[in-house]
Order: structure tokens, then sequence, then C-alpha cells
């Protein structure tokens, strides 16, 4: 991102009188950033200082983001609540348009008199961002990031060393910049140096951007080479060059946002310098609220994806261990008939059983080949028939035991399987949130402490996909288990027809037929639409079931989206592609009642 000099001086024009004497509340630290929450006269306000090396920047703003800090601080947060909580924020400066701003705060007074002053330093420069605390004396107590001499050869970076500012560049202050000093700049670079990287070089506090539209306006391609670069064409150059500089002096700041073609942020600079495809804003926080704030929820939708989906790979890694097993074991469970049968030859025959015998050869009922059979000798004979009888009643009950759990764990692995195509097929935060509340209710992620509880405007579940086909024929969808319960046990009529991939997760897909029987076509389609939201959506072929509505049914206490279906035929077909599929959902919507 476009964090310029230029960008900072302009935002700490904005915020610095809202920032002296506010104080440290509280300090929290979320992935690469500090945020330092203030109690101002009349607000409280969040700073924002990110040394992430794509999204570096300082930020002040109203809202608290929208984020979940961790629950253990880092220990470089500690030591900055250990010493700056409470105290007051003194200055805010910016040497030149270099990318670093000094935060001081006092904490009362020396021996000798002198306020007792911390600086906080925020080196916003890409990869190479920092953020170091440092004491009274002018020393290190800590950084965000740590470097030593072999790392660094310039400074040492770590608690205890004095701190120096990073190496200063040879560019010169845009405000302070000079004609001849420009032009000499650029007549000594090398010849195959291209103009935009020479303006960075010369001139402190612009950025790629800036380079490229001061090129521009000049009538000149950003990719010139300084060997082509004719003297008028100089002339021309330092007069844009000047246009900058002199509305930075005079502080006609205009912080847009840059935008594609459907609006989507880009950028952001401190000046539109005649853009179109951009957006303006009335202050640089609006400007960075608009733009960061969104991010801070599709990164925390991102992580908090990822996490189910650990969590998911976990437990169905461990429930099919724990299938593999129960299958071993209802394999090797005593066969209940073979008992039976003993018991019954035994009293089929029992006046030709000698007492104390201890076994015996007898005719089987099937096809007459002897069975042997073992005998306790102590016992009348039909004692041990009645001892085979309880061991046919035990192993019986075992067995039916063991196929109860087996069923029981297939059931639930296959759940937790299609909970697992629900979040590949995830939309809104509204689905992440439906998945992540089933987890927890499974137990298989703990509730998290202190989370808010809000109330949802649309019941998860009750929202669906809608395609219509050119004759006016409706396809409903579901797009997790709580929607394909209602498409199917809801919104489907007895005689619409009822699609799903064979033996895999997938969406519960409706076709509407108003009472008519569907063309081959309708069914085609409705079939494709189920291949691609499933689980097979990349295979080439894939084998569809599809039955009329009345024909399924959901057994009692199965979880939601589980279902049993009868009389159905299968199809094979092939998904949808991309392509194909976004011009079909053209003619769609997402319904929510």
């Amino acid at each position: 991102m476009s964090f310029s000099g230029l960008f900072l001086k302009g935002l700490l024009t904005e915020i610095t009188p809202g920032l002296i004497q506010a104080r440290i509340d509280k300090i929290y630290n979320y992935h690469n950033e500090y945020h330092f929450n203030l109690r101002a006269q009349r607000s409280r306000l969040v700073l924002v200082v990110s040394i992430d090396p794509k999204n570096f920047r300082l930020q002040l703003t109203e809202e608290k983001p929208p984020v979940t800090y961790p629950e253990k601080p880092n220990s470089f947060c500690m030591l900055l609540r250990r010493h700056l909580v409470g105290l007051p924020i003194t200055a805010v400066n910016q040497p030149g348009l270099e990318r670093i701003v000094f935060v001081d705060f006092t904490a009362g007074y020396g021996e000798d008199l002198k306020p007792r002053r911390y600086q906080l330093v925020c080196e916003l420069m890409g990869r190479n961002s920092n953020l170091i605390l440092v004491g009274p004396d002018g020393f290190i107590l800590g950084a965000a990031r740590q470097s030593s001499v072999e790392q660094n050869a310039h400074r040492e970076v770590v608690p205890g060393a004095e701190y120096i500012p990073p190496p200063k560049q040879n560019s010169k202050n845009l405000l302070g910049l000079d004609s001849p000093f420009f032009r000499r700049s650029l007549l000594l670079a090398p010849p195959e140096e291209e103009l935009r990287q020479g303006l960075l070089r010369t001139i402190q506090g612009i950025d790629k951007w800036m380079a490229t539209r001061i090129l521009e306006s000049a009538g000149l391609s950003p990719d010139l080479k300084r060997s082509q670069l004719k003297d008028f064409q100089l002339n021309h150059l330092w007069e844009q060059v000047q246009k900058l500089k002199n509305i930075t002096a005079s502080g006609q700041w205009e912080p847009t946002m840059l935008v594609d073609k459907s609006g989507k942020p880009l950028d952001y600079e401190p000046f539109s310098l005649g853009v179109s495809s951009s957006r303006s804003f009335s202050g640089f926080s609006p400007l960075l609220d608009a733009f960061f704030l969104p991010l801070y929820s599709q990164e925390q939708e991102t992580v908090t994806k990822k996490d189910l989906s650990s969590a998911l790979k976990r437990e169905i890694k461990k429930v099919k261990k724990k299938l593999k097993a129960q299958e071993k074991d209802y394999a090797s469970a005593e066969n209940a008939a073979e008992y039976k049968n003993k018991a019954d030859l035994i009293m089929a025959y029992l006046y030709q059983i000698q007492p104390g015998s201890s076994s015996i050869y007898l005719p089987s009922f099937e096809d007459g080949s002897q069975v042997v059979i073992q005998l306790d000798p102590a016992k009348k004979p039909a004692d041990n028939a009645e001892l085979y009888y309880k061991k046919y009643a035990k192993a019986k009950r075992k067995r039916e035991r063991a196929l109860q759990e087996l069923t029981k764990t297939k059931d639930y692995l296959a759940y937790l399987e299609q909970l697992q195509e629900d979040l590949r097929q995830q939309e809104t935060p509204e689905d992440l949130t439906a998945i992540e509340e089933e987890l927890i209710s499974l137990g298989i992620l703990k509730a998290k402490k202190d989370a808010p509880k809000q109330k949802r405007k649309v019941r998860p579940g009750l929202q669906y996909k809608q395609v219509a086909l050119s004759d006016g024929t409706e396809i409903l969808i579901g797009i997790n288990s709580r929607q394909n319960d209602y498409v199917t046990m809801t919104k489907a009529n007895p005689n619409d027809y009822w699609f799903h991939i064979k033996d895999q997760p997938g969406s519960h897909v409706i076709l509407k037929t108003s009472g008519r029987g569907p063309s081959e076509e309708e069914i085609i389609t409705a079939a494709r639409l189920a291949a691609t939201y499933s689980k097979a959506y990349q295979s080439r072929k894939v084998e569809i079931d599809y039955t009329q509505r009345k024909n399924v049914w959901k057994p009692k206490g199965a979880k939601p989206g589980m279902v049993l279906y009868k009389n159905y035929q299968t199809l094979v077909v092939e998904p949808f592609d991309q392509e194909t599929l976004q011009g079909l959902m053209k003619g769609g919507s997402s319904a929510e009642e």
C-alpha cells in the first residue's frame, strides 16, 4: 500500500491535535499491529500502529477494530503496557517527509527536574517496518522486531542499545527541493534508469503512484529512460514537481481512495492528482477507516474459516480412526447364529446325547453335514443347550450394539464431511457463524470466553440460492446444512424433484415443477447444479441421485441436512465450469425468508 511520507504528513496534520494529552488506557497486539486505546478529553480513540509488510501505517479511529485480541499478549505488548499505560502523549513528530513518527510520552520528572520522556518510534517502511520503545536515557527498552549487528550492519535494535534512526537516503524533502538539485540528480543518473525510479530516488515523500502521475502530467511515459529525456521535457517535469510542492506547502490535502471499475478499493493517496477512478474523503482518518475496517472483517473471516477447517479435519481424522476400529470389532464379533444353531441341534437330538459327553457330532439342518459341538460333561444335555442359547443372546446383543455404534459413527462422519463442504461453499459471515456454532454444540470447539452475543436479523438456514431458467422454472439450492433442510423440508412440494450427489457431501437441489413433469433439459441442469455444489465439483463425471420430494424424509433425531430417500434414479453429469455457472446464476438470486 502507498503509505507515503506525504500521506503521513497529511495524516499527522489532521490527527496530532487530537492525540496531544490523550492518555494510554489499554494496549493490545493483533498480528503485526499494536492498538493503543486512548482517553482523550471528550472521546475514546484507538491509535493503530501497523508494521505489517503490506499494510504498514498509522491510523487513528473512533471505531474499535472488529478483531479478537489474543488472550495472552506478546512480550513487547506487555513491555508497552508496563511503561506507557496511563501516560499522556506530549508530542508527535515526523522528521522531514520520512516514514517515521516519534510519539513522546511524559512520565513525571527526574532528579534533575527534567521531564522523564518515553518515545515510541514508528518506522513505517514496508518489510522493514518496526515499532521501538526508547527510554528517557535514549536507549532502547524493547522493539517489535529486534536485530543484532550481524543482521544489520548499520544499527543494532536490541534492548540496551542506543537508538539510531534508519540510514538516510539521498532523496531530498519535497518541500525543500530546488531546481538545481532536481536537475542534477536526474541528469547524473545512470542512462538506463527509468525516470519513475529517478523521481523516487530524488524526491523524499512521494511514492510510485505519485511519480507516475507527475510524469504523465508532464506528458512523459513512466518507463522512459533517463538517456531519452530531452532538456525541454526536464523543464515540464520540474513544473509538475513544483505544482505538487506548492499544493503540499499550502496544505491543500485531498484524501483520495483509488478504486477499480466496480468501485473496489485499490489504494489511497493524499491527493487525487486528476485521477477519475477515485473517491474523495473529508479527512485521512475516514479514508483509512473506509479502506481498512472492512479488511479486518475479511481477515477475521479468513482466520475463522481456517480455524474451523483445521478443527473439522482433526475431528474427521479422529472419527475415521474410530470407525476403522469399530469395523474391525464388528467383523470380529462372534456369530450369534452359530450358537443358536448348536443349541437347536442339541434340543433336536436331546435324547441321543449320552450324559457326561464332552463333544458330539450331529447332522446340520441345512445339508446334513456333521457339526461338532463341544459339551460340558458336568452338565445335562438340556443345560448345555441352555448354555448355547445364553451365548447366542449375549453375542446377538454385542453384535447389535456394535452395529448401532458403527452406524452412529458413520452418520456422524457423513455429517462432519457435509459441514466441511458447507465451509467450502460458505459465502457470508452468517454462514460461517452458523458452522462455528454447530462445531461448538458438537463439542469440537470451545465457546469463546466473553464472546458478545449478537442477535441475527436472519436466522441461518433461511437463506438459499434461486436459479430461474429461461422458461421461468425455479431451481432452489441450499448452501449449508440448515439451508438444505429448509429448501427440502419446507420450500419443496411433494411433486417437486430433489437432487443430491451420490454418497458424498453436497447441496440439496430442488427443481420446482408446479405439478407438471420436468423436461430432460431441466433435470440435467438441476443435476449439474447438484454436482457443481458438491464435494466432487472438480470431477468430470459425477453421479447424482434424484427423486420426487415425497420420497425424501428426515429420520428422527437426524442432524441438519441429513435425509434418507427411496425410488430414485441416478444420472452421471459434469459440473458446470465457473463461466457457465456465472451466466446461469445471472438469472438467479439469494433468497431469505
